[in-house]
Formats: structure tokens, C-alpha cells, sequence
């Protein structure tokens, strides 16, 4: 008997649930399609607790079919992130939309989940240990006239202000250049 066989999901209205085994045995992606808010919350939460007791503790979140996130949503998604981590595992997250992934960045929570673009991504960063990059966007202020700028990502901007160069490296530092 393999841990899919093990692993019963029940389905909610407004929240489908399908999980996909990968290539390691405590790994998989459980695929979301619908919307998880105030009414369906616990049922996600009854359903991850199920699936990281059935034996996985690495899990790959889809979220290219997710429609809608409450912030009970990101609730739930914060207590499966508590239980992987008890059992030592990784949470990845990858293709949630845009509209989605600002809510999880408005409230601060792009610090404490790894958000990928692709599966590709999420699959080669399962299971690691490396943080989330928390330095971008980086709001810092123009060193030559004090203008308050933002950076979305390591490179060269002008200054809207002084229209001096800058160079923001990948660790956050800005230089004049």
C-alpha cells in the first residue's frame, strides 16, 4: 500500500483538494482549486493535518487554481506551515496569482512562506533549508538627496528625484554608479 492509498481528502464546495505524490516518499503538491475563506478554513486545516499525519512532511502548495485567500485563508496556510515545521519539512508555494500572493505580501507573510513561479522551481527547492529572500522590495533613500525610493529588485535605477545612478546589489546595498 503506497501513502496515497493511505490518504483520504475530503472535498469541500467551494474547495477542491487533489494530492500528488512526487518522487520522494515524504514529498507532494496538493494541487487548490476554489477559494479558502471563513467557511472552509477548518475543513483545509482538517485536511492538511491529515495529510502531514499520513507521512508527508515536504509539501509543494499549487496555486494556479485558487481563486480567492481570505486572510482565515492565509490562517489556515500559516497552521499547515506550523505543522510541517514540527516534523522538520518544507512548505513551498508556487503559481498562487498576483492578486493573491500582494494579500500574503500586505500583511508581512512573503517573510515567512517560499512563494516560486513554477513548479520547476518549487520541485528543486523542496526540502532545502534556504530562506525566503526578504531583502526586495528594498525601500531605502536616495544617498545623494534623501528621496525615499523602492527597489524591486537588484540592478541600476535613476532616482526620480536627482536623477543620480544607483546600484542596488542583491544583498540590499546601494551604491552611487
Amino acid at each position: 500500500m503506497t501513502m496515497k492509498d493511505k490518504v483520504h481528502i475530503e472535498q469541500h464546495p467551494d474547495l477542491f483538494l487533489d494530492l500528488e505524490p512526487i518522487d520522494s516518499e515524504d514529498a507532494a503538491i496538493l494541487h487548490l482549486s476554489g477559494l479558502i475563506d471563513s467557511s472552509n478554513s477548518d475543513h483545509f486545516r482538517k485536511q492538511a493535518q491529515i495529510i502531514i499525519k499520513s507521512g508527508y512532511r515536504n509539501l509543494i502548495i499549487d496555486g494556479t487554481r485558487t481563486t480567492f485567500l481570505s486572510s482565515t485563508g492565509i490562517g489556515a496556510f500559516t497552521a499547515l506551515l506550523k505543522l510541517i515545521r514540527e516534523k522538520n519539512g518544507s512548505l513551498n508555494i508556487y503559481g498562487m496569482p498576483q492578486k493573491i500572493y500582494d494579500v500574503f505580501q500586505l500583511l508581512g507573510f512573503t517573510t515567512f512562506f517560499r512563494f516560486y513561479s513554477s513548479r520547476e522551481d518549487a520541485l528543486q527547492m523542496l526540502g532545502s533549508d534556504v530562506e525566503p529572500d526578504t531583502t526586495f522590495p528594498l525601500h531605502f533613500k536616495c544617498p545623494v538627496c534623501r528621496k525615499s525610493l523602492k527597489a524591486p529588485k537588484a540592478g541600476r535605477f535613476r532616482c526620480s528625484s536627482c536623477r543620480v545612478i544607483l546600484a542596488v546589489d542583491r544583498s540590499g546595498s546601494v551604491h552611487l554608479g
